[in-house]
C-alpha cells in the first residue's frame, strides 16, 4: 500500500484554543514592543504545532492599538486557527501581575520541518542507505506534495528513476515497499468476531505490509490476503479479497 503524503499531513490537528504565556521581562516606559510581541507568537505556535515543526518563523506582523508599559511584561497569546499560515491571534498584556489590556494582531506564521534530501545521486535500481541521506530543515510548503517524510521511511528502498544529488525524495520515486519476499513462510489468520482460525503457508509474491498478497497454506488452498506483518497474512471473508493481482 502506498502512502503518499502531503506536507500538511507531517501536522497533526490543531488544537481549537492555545495559548502560551511569555515574561519578557523589565519594559522601559512606552509603546509596547513589536520584538516582543513576535517572540511571544512564535513561542505560542511552536508549542501548539506537532514536533515534526522544528522551527517557526513570525512574519508580516501587525498588531492593532497600543499600550503603554513598563516594568515586568507578561504576554498571553492566544489563538483558534491551525498556527500556521495567515492568523489572526489576540495578544493580552500583564505588567507587574497587573493585566493591562488586550490587543489584536495578525501574523504570516511559517513553518519549517526537517526533509531527507540525498546527499548524493542515486541511479535507477539504487537501494538507498544511511550514507545516501541527508537532512535540510525546510519552510513546510516548500516540501513537495508525496514527499518521503523522514530518512528512515527511505532507508532500504530502491528508486525506479535517476535523482540527482540534493533531490528531495516523493514516494512516486520509489519501487512499492516490500517487507516479504516471495516463497517467505508466513502464518495465515482468518478472523470473524470471536472466531480465530489460523494455519501456515507460503508468500506467492513479494509484497510490503499493507499490501495484499498471494499465499499457497499448508492444505495447498491459493488465496489472497493483506500482509498485516512481514510473516503475518490475513484473510477477508466473502468471495472477494480486495487488492489488485
Amino acid at each position: 500500500m502506498t502512502d503518499v503524503r502531503s506536507p500538511l499531513s507531517l501536522l497533526t490537528p490543531a488544537l481549537t484554543l492555545a495559548l502560551t504565556v511569555l515574561t519578557v521581562g523589565p519594559a522601559s516606559a512606552g509603546s509596547l514592543d513589536q520584538g516582543q510581541v513576535r517572540d511571544a507568537i512564535e513561542a505560542a505556535a511552536q508549542r501548539n504545532l506537532p514536533d515534526t515543526v522544528v522551527q517557526v518563523e513570525a512574519r508580516d506582523l501587525k498588531v492593532y492599538g497600543d499600550l503603554d508599559v513598563s516594568g515586568e511584561v507578561e504576554l498571553r497569546v492566544l489563538g483558534t486557527g491551525e498556527w500556521l499560515g495567515r492568523q489572526r491571534l489576540e495578544v493580552e498584556v500583564t505588567v507587574a501581575g497587573a493585566t493591562v489590556g488586550t490587543v489584536p494582531a495578525s501574523v504570516e506564521i511559517v513553518g519549517f520541518v526537517e526533509i531527507p534530501v540525498l546527499r548524493r545521486s542515486a541511479g535507477k535500481g539504487t537501494r538507498l542507505r544511511l550514507d545516501h541521506i541527508s537532512s535540510l530543515t525546510r519552510p513546510l510548503d516548500a516540501v513537495p506534495s508525496g514527499a518521503v517524510p523522514t530518512v528512515g521511511d527511505l532507508v532500504g528502498r530502491t528508486v525506479k528513476r535517476d535523482l540527482r544529488l540534493g533531490s528531495v525524495v516523493r514516494e512516486s520515486d520509489l519501487a512499492a515497499r516490500v517487507d516479504a519476499r516471495r516463497g517467505r513462510p508466513v502464518t495465515v489468520r482468518l478472523s470473524s468476531g470471536a472466531m480465530r482460525i489460523q494455519t501456515t503457508g507460503v508468500l506467492q509474491e513479494d509484497g510490503g505490509v499493507g499490501a495484499w498478497v498471494g499465499v499457497v497454506t499448508a492444505a495447498g488452498a491459493e488465496l489472497r490476503g493483506l500482509l498485516i506483518a512481514p510473516d503475518v497474512v490475513e484473510l477477508a471473508l466473502g468471495p472477494a479479497t480486495g487488492g489488485s493481482r
